[in-house]
């Protein structure tokens, strides 16, 4: 009997450890503690609203697709965002662009900075984006900090699940730096970015293309960031897709998940097709470095 309690003890100590890193790019040279704010298992029966936002506070989605929170679900072990065919949004909205479809957006409560992250993700299976990105307007943050001004986004993946689009089987990353309190002359150099595709905009972006025989809507896939004092690194599963030396991602971000309709990149989803398999994350995992 006392064996067999101990074994049961030893089990459920063992369920209730906190996860390993299912790829770590320090192969060992780092102890890395869990950061429960930005970790989530998706297994309750609703959006853990502690942790996370079913919208974007601050936007309200890439026209012609309006990001609803409704569309934001928990189900089945985990966290799914949809697109749907919908026509809901206000005659103010509809005069911004937004007509005929609905998407979705997850913010997390707490801000990221330096660590590991980790998603077990399928992307939705239709021409409305799957994407996890980090992101904040860093000016709302108050003038003694050292990242006052900076206004930085990091895209860890975006990509589509249609098999007939290249963009099912490649993942692109970025870095944007949208404002800064130096010399816009001066960012290429410094942060390694060019304003070549935004030009008009005065926006600093690097970007890499990561291209697999995989479509991301099929099967599961694990993503990682290692976000450190110097670099940025992605993984997906196990593979380096970016690395890239940094010191401009300076900032703490919030965590993003959405999809977002992208008709000059990934061309206008047939409606016919919505709502499609959602953008589903199986989990959330992250760690500080001890």
């Amino acid at each position: 009997m006392r064996l067999l309690a101990a074994l049961s003890g030893a089990l459920a100590a063992a369920s209730a450890a906190p996860h390993a890193p299912a790829f770590d790019p320090t192969r060992g040279a780092a102890t890395w503690i869990v950061n429960p704010a930005l970790s989530d298992e998706f297994d309750g029966p609703q959006l853990n609203t502690s942790k996370w936002l079913a919208d974007n506070p601050v936007w309200q989605g890439r026209q012609p697709g309006l990001f609803r929170p409704s569309n934001v679900e928990v189900s089945n072990g985990e966290l799914q965002l949809w697109a749907r065919h919908e026509n809901v949004a206000t005659p103010a909205q509809q005069a911004q662009g937004y007509r005929n479809y609905t998407t979705s957006a997850v913010q997390s409560v707490a801000p990221a900075f330096n660590g590991l992250y980790e998603i077990q993700w399928t992307s939705g299976s239709s021409l409305v984006s799957s994407s996890w990105w980090f992101s904040k307007s860093n000016q709302d943050y108050p003038p003694s900090v050292p990242w006052t001004g900076w206004r930085t986004e990091i895209d860890v993946f975006e990509g589509n699940g249609n098999a007939s689009n290249p963009m099912s089987s490649t993942l692109a990353s970025h870095t944007h730096i949208f404002d800064s309190p130096i010399n816009s002359s001066a960012l290429p150099a410094r942060c390694a970015c060019s304003f070549g595709s935004h030009p008009s905009k005065g926006i600093c972006t690097r970007q890499s293309l990561f291209k697999t025989g995989s479509l991301w809507s099929k099967g599961r896939h694990t993503a990682t960031l290692h976000w450190n004092e110097t670099h940025l690194e992605v993984f997906v599963d196990g593979v380096a897709a970016w690395s890239a030396q940094d010191h401009c991602m300076r900032a703490p971000l919030m965590m993003d998940f959405d999809r977002e309709t992208m008709p000059d990149w990934f061309g206008v989803p047939e409606l016919s097709g919505l709502p499609d398999r959602p953008f589903s994350i199986e989990y959330v995992r992250s760690w500080t470095r001890g």
